[in-house]
């Protein structure tokens, strides 16, 4: 036994991703319309008298930059309207995001596709605006689809 090198710490049933090991800090809120897992989320905005639903009612984002203040987080499950949908706030999510993207590139959510985010290079020179919503934590080739983000709380 004492000569035995133990190569996978974690074992079997240990903690062996990211999504296990740094968990994301989340909350519940209720979609108010379809929501797929790793879509960026926004609050949904509130009639004058409906208190009910401030701050609980979330749907994808839309790609107006008006909308953008109202962004929540990622949303962690698939949801249709009127269910519960964890949505993360802060630290490691799998977001939806288009194109190529390198390690420590700002996600914001502007783009063609409501609740799919958009990375901005660092030669942007801040031409592109919306809400930076995470940093890219792998690199990927051109395509769109989940990806490794860590969300910083504001």
């Amino acid at each position: 036994m004492a000569d035995q090198v133990l190569t996978n710490p974690s074992g079997a049933f240990g903690l062996t991703g990211f999504d296990q090991k740094l968990p994301a800090e989340a909350e519940e809120f209720v979609a108010n319309g379809a929501i797929t897992a790793g879509n960026i989320v926004q609050f949904v905005a509130a009639t004058a008298g409906a208190t009910a639903t401030v701050g609980r009612v979330v749907n994808a984002s839309s790609t107006a930059a008006a909308n953008h203040p109202l962004i929540v987080g990622i949303a962690m499950e698939d949801a249709v309207t009127g269910r519960a949908v964890r949505v993360a706030k802060g630290g490691y999510a799998l977001a939806n995001v288009a194109g190529t993207l390198t390690a420590g590139t700002s996600i914001v959510a502007v783009g063609s596709t409501d609740g799919v985010g958009t990375a901005v290079a660092a030669t942007d020179g801040g031409t592109t605006v919306g809400r930076v919503v995470g940093v890219v934590l792998q690199d990927r080739a051109a395509t769109t689809g989940l990806a490794p983000i860590w969300i910083s709380r504001r």
